[in-house]
């Protein structure tokens, strides 16, 4: 029995998990930002979008494996620039993923029967249902996937036309700065990242490179309108604190904040299906180069890392059961992680340009770093400071290896 997954189920790994919270959060900080001036901005971003989706689908295509992108770093830049890129990557998730499920939780206790769970307490119940599901084989969790995205796009697609319909699209003046129109495309760079860890699931791709850029396509495509028609309905709305309860309200009418906490959810659940999974399989990969620990490459019979899955979960639990204590804030899981994203992000990207021939990646590669580094200049200190102690990690690491495997 074929336990890989073809062009239709990657695209479900894909469509929710990036589509993820940012749709949710980022259309309306726009409009409040820049008016109808983010049509302009979303038109930018999701173009250099596509262009970032071609850049890791490349990678991942040219060298395919448990290690996603990582492997492409590896034969480009060498083995310590792998490592500083698995590290930052599994560093960002040591925390990263719990902020999505807090985003979900913070809808979901909203709902009336469920309003006297406290939000934290909510996010480990999500984290559990999480982890039960990335221990089935990924077929069935890429179905689950696929149809969560399906349905999300459809309905955002669907209430958003009905908006558009109705109205056309109203293009509103207003004067802003260039400076803040710069801040907007800044904020909306946060709607393509993501696709850097697709990479990590080849392994599991039937046809990698037939696979891979179908699914690409069909990723890009609906990711890209499913913006658009959320942008445009958001405009069309125009007033003030929109968010996307009034963007499916022609459907939904007084149910649609319960409906949105339930979409909300699926995007989170889905975004971190992905990323814990994509990282169990690259902390499996580093095990078995010997630079983790030999337990690490323990998978169940349907190659399932759950040893990796496992301990990322705990490690989960212990970060919300901190937030729950306010030891740590959603903001501080934030930060820890958007630096280490970035960093691994701007690493893929040079090897990027570094093995492409195609003209048009490395152009579109160059002009990705030079924005990634504004973005992480961006980023809080604390970590950047992360990223510098990695690359240190990484050094040491791989000395430790190299003396080892002689």
């Amino acid at each position: 029995m074929n336990k890989k997954i073809g062009p239709v189920l990657l695209s479900g790994l894909m469509i929710g998990p990036i589509l993820g919270s940012g749709i949710i959060l980022l259309p309306p900080m726009a409009y409040n930002s820049i008016g109808s001036w983010s049509l302009l901005a979303w038109i930018i971003i999701l173009i250099l979008g596509v262009f970032f989706a071609m850049c890791f689908s490349k990678l991942s295509i040219l060298k395919p494996g448990d290690g996603g992108m990582t492997n492409a770093i590896e034969e480009t830049m060498g083995k310590k620039w792998k490592l500083f890129s698995s590290l930052a990557m599994i560093s960002a998730v040591l925390a990263g993923p719990t902020a999505v499920m807090l985003t979900a939780s913070s809808y979901l206790v909203k709902v009336s029967p469920l309003t006297f769970i406290p939000e934290s307490i909510m996010a480990v119940i999500l984290v559990l249902l999480a982890f039960i599901l990335l221990l089935k084989e990924l077929k069935v969790v890429s179905m689950i996937s696929f149809i969560v995205s399906s349905l999300i796009a459809i309905i955002l697609i669907a209430s958003s036309l009905m908006i558009v319909f109705d109205k056309g699209i109203i293009i509103q003046s207003q004067n802003i700065s260039i400076m803040d129109f710069g801040k907007c495309i800044l904020l909306l760079f946060w709607a393509i990242i993501g696709w850097e860890v697709v990479g990590n699931y080849t392994g599991q791709v039937r046809n990698v490179k037939k696979d891979i850029s179908i699914a690409t396509s069909i990723s890009a495509i609906i990711i890209s309108l499913t913006y658009m028609l959320v942008a445009i309905a958001i405009n069309n709305v125009g007033i003030k604190n929109v968010s996307l309860v009034e963007v499916i309200s022609p459907i939904f009418a007084s149910s649609s904040s319960n409906v949105l906490a339930v979409l909300i959810t699926g995007l989170c659940l889905s975004t971190y299906l992905l990323i814990v999974g994509a990282v169990g399989r690259l902390i499996r990969s580093l095990s078995e180069e010997k630079y983790l620990g030999k337990i690490f490459s323990n998978n169940t019979a349907t190659g399932i890392p759950y040893i990796a899955i496992a301990v990322l979960s705990c490690i989960h639990i212990l970060v919300l059961i901190m937030n729950y204590f306010n030891i740590l804030s959603i903001d501080v899981i934030v930060n820890w992680a958007n630096g280490f994203f970035i960093g691994n992000a701007i690493i893929g990207l040079i090897a990027t340009y570094k093995i492409s021939d195609d003209l048009v990646l490395k152009i579109s590669s160059v002009f990705l770093i030079v924005c990634l580094t504004v973005l992480l200049a961006f980023s809080s200190l604390f970590s950047i400071a992360g990223l510098i102690v990695v690359y240190f990690l990484a050094e040491r690491f791989e000395r430790k290896r190299a003396v080892i495997t002689e």
